[in-house]
């Protein structure tokens, strides 16, 4: 299911790029059908208009608060080796969870270093104005930081300072809203925000109108819609859902099943280049990247395809990037 090599990932692009059209006719009759949404790519081309743009694909790593973390910088270093522009999504109206890792290094930020014989040395920083267990279930939109930021605010100071006016990012919540707002098949269930925490609740127990924007639905529900996206040339997910600490066992069956339902829909599966698990090296941030004006130079003199070639494992590309960057000016 997951994109390989360079050669594969050439070949399914010129080949969907082609099928473009037909493509979102198909997609946009499914939506229909299924959701009971009248015009699914009306809504898509308003919250990505720089599909617009039909000369370039995008490399999407879709995080809910993206960061400069190892993980980003390699996505953002990554995608641009192998011709994708690279772009990244927040989903800031989801909601904390000191049990999700990646949420938790959003708020306690793992700084990182490597030493001189090659071994990690991490110090964590909570940059919350409130101790972790106060802000369980906290819309991360609704996080408070030392900056007098909130969290999704102090991390794309931190991308600007890394990134510049380079990289291209954009939040998913309103895409999301409107999508659920002109469905007519709704979920059982959805997610109300706008206390400042998420709290379940039933469609059928809501006697008066919902503000949309203060309603996230499940993945369940938007989990297909998400990946139809990736089915037409225009963007590649880098995603993966091999994680052998096996703490994505529920998100990985309901990829394959995602997978499985645009491949009938549409009869090929959506384009997803598998990446490094995001595990712990992969979350840490590198101050010499952060304060560092040249590291983008400097990476890209160290990064290069000669140990792969067109049939080479992308992804070990990736990690041997990530690599790279973790032990940057140490």
């Amino acid at each position: 299911m997951y994109i390989r090599t360079r050669k594969e990932l050439k070949f399914l692009l010129e080949e969907r790029k082609k099928l473009e059209k037909t493509t979102n006719e198909k997609i946009g009759l499914w939506a229909k059908e299924k959701y009971g949404i009248k015009d699914f790519l009306a809504i898509k081309e308003k919250h990505m208009p720089f599909l617009k743009n039909k000369k370039k694909s995008y490399g999407f790593l879709a995080r809910q608060i993206p960061s400069v973390c190892i993980e980003d910088v390699a996505c953002f270093v990554g995608s641009k080796k192998i011709g994708l522009e690279p772009i990244s999504m927040s989903f800031i109206q989801d909601n904390f969870s000191s049990a999700n890792a990646e949420k938790l290094n959003r708020v306690k930020i793992p700084w990182s270093r490597m030493t001189g014989a090659g071994k990690l040395i991490i110090r964590y920083e909570n940059i919350s104005t409130k101790k972790i267990p106060e802000i369980e279930s906290f819309v991360l939109s609704n996080i408070p930081t030392v900056s007098n930021k909130t969290l999704p605010e102090f991390h794309s100071e931190l991308r600007r300072k890394v990134f510049g006016i380079e990289h291209q990012s954009l939040d998913i919540s309103e895409f999301w809203a409107d999508c659920l707002k002109e469905a007519g098949n709704k979920p059982e269930f959805v997610y109300e925000t706008g206390s400042g925490k998420a709290k379940k609740i039933f469609l059928k127990d809501i006697s008066k109108e919902m503000n949309h924007k203060n309603i996230r639905p499940p993945a369940s529900w938007y989990y297909p819609l998400y990946f139809s996206c990736f089915l037409d040339g225009s963007m590649v997910l880098l995603e993966t859902y091999e994680n052998p600490n096996g703490e994505v066992y529920e998100a990985k069956k309901l990829f394959i099943q995602t997978m499985s339902i645009m491949k009938e829909i549409v009869g090929e599966y959506p384009l997803v280049l598998e990446i490094p698990p995001l595990l712990l090296e992969m979350r840490c941030v590198s101050r010499e990247i952060v304060e560092s004006k040249d590291w983008l130079k400097e990476i890209n003199e160290k990064v290069s395809f000669n140990n792969f070639g067109e049939d080479g494992y992308l992804c070990q590309f990736f990690k041997e990037i990530s690599e790279i960057i973790l032990r940057y000016r140490n």
